[in-house]
């Protein structure tokens, strides 16, 4: 009696660590995976469940590369696993891993083995944790650092070239004034060079001019405005510039707020990305622009902060870009049109103009499915 009593003590004990790590494996704060050395999953815990959204009654005894590893990835996984049970020991490896709505999350796993009694590999335990907001933060501090590296090049690189080009408007003109002061053959050639001369500086000094709004030198003047009349603006002067073949939908908000801005910094803002529109549908489609009020509580990206916006929207039927374009479109200079027509400064020059109003763009795009473009203001 007192033998069995002392068995039932050890039961009752075993009993109670058991329920004490399996609540401590359905707490921690950690991703917890279990898989055999098939890589079957044996285990998967509630953090796992919560960044996944997979149960654990779904993934029980499925292959990790099945449902949880892009297919891009799956020969690396398998790498690791198989050098893991070769060496033995622990490994950690970052690798992207797909949640049940398709999404791609980035978790840092760091992988145990544990061993039989004669030593052969039993499971792997991967404890993990998602650094996918950590890399994206610094994917956008690096790409706001280089940007404001250019900025700075390109401020002291307009201010000397507008010092280069003030002579040479200066110098054309008293070209000009000795030519008309002389009468000999060939001089209306002559004056028709330097009508060149000076169009082209004229058209160096505004690409000067928006290399300084870029880089944020000039002063904003700004006031109390309503985006449907900065869109109503806008509108006036692409419906006289764009091609028929383009169809052009509003949808202006009627309780739009108002915020406060640089009228004509926004409206070269919303021309900058209709023209972009346009370019993308070379052989015609549809453009639309919306507005509307938006409250924004959780942050999806970094570069969004809560609070209060006016939205606008443009979206176009075009060509759509890669995620590899997407990346660059901020970059000045970058452009996938004839480099004779097109600058390249449009959207740098609207990134920068937007951020300086402590707002943000957005973008979606693919290949063939057009872009959308969203301007997020703070209201006044």
């Amino acid at each position: 009696m007192k033998r069995g009593f002392k068995f039932n003590n050890v039961l009752r004990e075993l009993q109670h660590q058991k329920d004490f790590i399996d609540k401590l494996i359905s707490s921690v704060g950690a991703l917890i995976m279990v898989i055999d050395t098939e890589g079957r999953v044996v285990l998967f815990n509630r953090k796992c469940e919560e960044v996944t959204g997979f149960r654990e009654s779904e993934v029980l005894g499925k292959y990790i590369w099945d449902f949880l590893i892009p297919q891009r990835y799956v020969h690396s996984a398998k790498s690791v696993l198989g050098e893991l049970q070769v060496k033995g020991g622990s490994n950690s490896y970052e690798n992207p891993c797909l949640t049940k709505n398709a999404k791609e999350c980035t978790i840092l796993w760091n992988n145990t083995v544990i061993a039989g009694d004669k030593n052969e590999t039993r499971y792997i335990i991967g404890t993990g944790i998602d650094v996918t907001e950590k890399r994206l933060i610094e994917g956008y501090v690096i790409e706001s650092q280089r940007l404001q590296s250019i900025a700075t090049l390109v401020s002291g690189l307009s201010h000397n070239l507008n010092n280069l080009l003030t002579g040479v408007l200066g110098y054309a003109g008293l070209l000009r004034i000795k030519l008309s002061s002389l009468n000999t053959p060939g001089m209306e050639e002559a004056s028709g060079y330097v009508d060149i001369v000076e169009n082209s500086a004229r058209k160096a000094s505004e690409l000067i001019r928006q290399l300084t709004t870029f880089s944020k030198k000039t002063p904003y003047e700004t006031r109390v405005i309503n985006p449907n009349t900065i869109v109503s603006d806008t509108l006036k002067i692409i419906a006289i510039s764009f091609p028929k073949i383009i169809r052009i939908e509003t949808t202006l908000g009627n309780d739009v707020r108002d915020i406060n801005a640089d009228n004509e910094k926004i409206q070269q803002v919303v021309l900058s990305i209709c023209l972009n529109a346009k370019d993308a549908m070379p052989k015609g489609g549809l453009m639309k622009i919306e507005t509307y009020n938006l409250e924004l509580i959780k942050t999806e990206t970094p570069m969004q902060h809560p609070g209060k916006f006016a939205a606008i929207r443009i979206s176009d039927t075009g060509e759509g870009m890669s995620e590899e374009v997407k990346a660059r479109i901020y970059e000045p200079f970058f452009t996938t049109k004839d480099i004779l027509h097109h600058t390249g400064l449009g959207l740098s020059t609207a990134h920068s103009i937007i951020k300086s109003h402590n707002g943000y763009i957005t973008v979606t795009s693919e290949v063939g499915g057009g872009s959308t473009f969203t301007v997020h203001l703070p209201v006044a």
